[in-house]
């Protein structure tokens, strides 16, 4: 398999590869991250980006020219998501589309309700504060992007006086701050930021931990790399405490802290091409009267 990724910002016209295969093709679009809040301990942090896939999709020929939309972070869930359009020469119908997770001001709303008929994951709902704002609040933290294994989590909420939401996984991930302690949730395959206070583990798709104690900060969720080293679905990024930082959602994806002053982005769409390349007829072609 070949993959292509996508990852220049907003609309643009791409070429297919001249081996590209319409029947052994594969595509998967993630939705943007949303941002999360600011300045009250009520305000939600972003959601994840929804995932989705379309196999096969009629219409599309090797070198043919076709319309794509990548979101940029913190686009909300009022705009379009990460789409792909079908018809060479540019226009056509929205064939694949995941949506992007909702902003602080869009309740932090996971990803969900985009199009593509095999594969659909929700993202997580960004995590909210206890109620009351404070000089030791804990904020909530971003919801984890949907990816081929599964929805994503759901950021933790803050509580009074105790350690700040973590972050939701990815792709199959788990709600953050489940245990009261701040905690990251898990992605795919590994863990999320732990109770100390550690950023997801690289690879995982984990959340952020959120801030403990004190003016800690949140920190940023992690990517779980389901497609190579450097593109993958995103944890959230974990809450902050006081005065400290807040976490930012993983590059694709996930959805950004809230934070008593500085709230964090989330993360970016993604567009992805997984297909087998043409392999054209190989050796002699007789031909009745030819000799060669």
């Amino acid at each position: 398999m070949t993959l292509v990724f996508y990852t220049t910002l907003g609309a643009s016209q791409i070429v297919l590869p001249a081996d590209y295969d319409p029947a052994a093709a594969a595509w998967h679009a993630i939705g943007a991250g949303g941002q999360g809040g600011t300045n009250q301990a009520t305000v939600r942090a972003g959601g994840g980006g929804e995932y989705r896939r379309i196999n096969n999709p009629a219409g599309l020929v090797a070198g043919g020219a076709y319309d794509i939309n990548v979101v940029a972070p913190n686009a909300g869930n009022a705009v379009a998501g990460t789409w792909l359009k079908n018809q060479n020469g540019g226009g056509g119908t929205i064939i694949l589309e995941a949506k992007n997770g909702g902003n602080f001001g869009q309740a932090g709303t996971g990803g969900t309700g985009g199009t593509g008929p095999d594969g659909n994951a929700n993202g997580g709902t960004g995590g909210t504060g206890p109620g009351a704002a404070g000089s030791n609040t804990a904020c909530g933290a971003g919801g984890g992007a949907g990816g081929p294994s599964g929805a994503g989590g759901a950021g933790g909420n803050g509580i009074s006086a105790q350690p700040a939401g973590g972050g939701g996984g990815a792709n199959s991930g788990e709600a953050g701050n489940t245990d009261g302690q701040g905690q990251g949730g898990d992605g795919v395959g590994g863990t999320g930021g732990g109770t100390a206070g550690n950023p997801g583990t690289p690879g995982t798709g984990g959340g952020g931990a959120g801030g403990v104690a004190g003016n800690q900060s949140g920190f940023n969720g992690a990517m779980d790399q389901a497609f190579d080293a450097t593109h993958g679905s995103g944890g959230g990024g974990g809450g902050r405490k006081a005065a400290g930082v807040t976490g930012q959602g993983a590059t694709y994806g996930g959805g950004g802290g809230a934070g008593n002053a500085s709230p964090r982005d989330g993360g970016q769409g993604l567009l992805v091409l997984d297909y087998t390349p043409l392999v054209p007829p190989t050796g002699r072609t007789s031909i009745p009267g030819l000799v060669g």
